[in-house]
Parts: C-alpha cells; sequence; structure tokens
C-alpha cells in the first residue's frame, strides 16, 4: 500500500511572471519525485492551484495578505513545505511560510 505525502511549494512570486512561476512550481515537482520516497505518492500544494473563492478575494481588504492566508491553510494540510529559492528570506511570503513551518515543526526542505 502506498502512502500519500502533502508537499507545499514555496516560491517567490515578486517580480516573476506566471509562467516563470509555472516553471519554478514544475521544477520543485520534479525534484520532490526524485527526492522522497518512490513508495509515496505525493500530492502538491502551492500558489497558484490552491482554490480560491471569489467572493473572498471580492471582501479581501489585503490581497496579498488573502492569498498568504491561504497559503498558510494549504500548509497546515501539509508534511513538508519545499523552498524554490536558496534565498527565501528575501520575500515576504517565503520567509512568513518558512516561519510558520518552523514554528509548527512541518519539515523543510531547500532546492
Amino acid at each position: 500500500m502506498r502512502d500519500t505525502m502533502t508537499v507545499f511549494i514555496s516560491t517567490p512570486m515578486s517580480g516573476l511572471t506566471e509562467n516563470d512561476i509555472r516553471k519554478n512550481i514544475l521544477h520543485a515537482k520534479r525534484w520532490c519525485e526524485s527526492v522522497f520516497d518512490a513508495e509515496n505518492k505525493i500530492t502538491f500544494f502551492d500558489s497558484l492551484s490552491v482554490n480560491t473563492d471569489v467572493e473572498d478575494i471580492e471582501s479581501a481588504m489585503n490581497l496579498d495578505a488573502y492569498y498568504l492566508g491561504r497559503d498558510i491553510c494549504a500548509i497546515a494540510k501539509s508534511n513538508a513545505i519545499v523552498f524554490t529559492d536558496k534565498q527565501w528570506w528575501k520575500y515576504r511570503g517565503c520567509s512568513i511560510e518558512h516561519m510558520v513551518a518552523d514554528m509548527y515543526q512541518i519539515p523543510i526542505y531547500f532546492m
């Protein structure tokens, strides 16, 4: 029987095109598949794939904070978090995601 592992992919978004972000996420997925146990099925969460309620977005006073909160919910459902940028601390969202994972003892990996 295969176990399922859930991984949140943290990648910078500021200053990148959606295409660049998608490339980073795809690269991270391939990295995870090569590093984590091949017997495990891996489910991924990332900032582009987490579902968003249109009504919630319309009522959000700060969209960046809204999206970060949504990502933190996804991190809470994950077995691990993978950072795509070695300089994650330069990005607000990545820094907060790292702090949450560290404080709540969610395993952290760097590509």
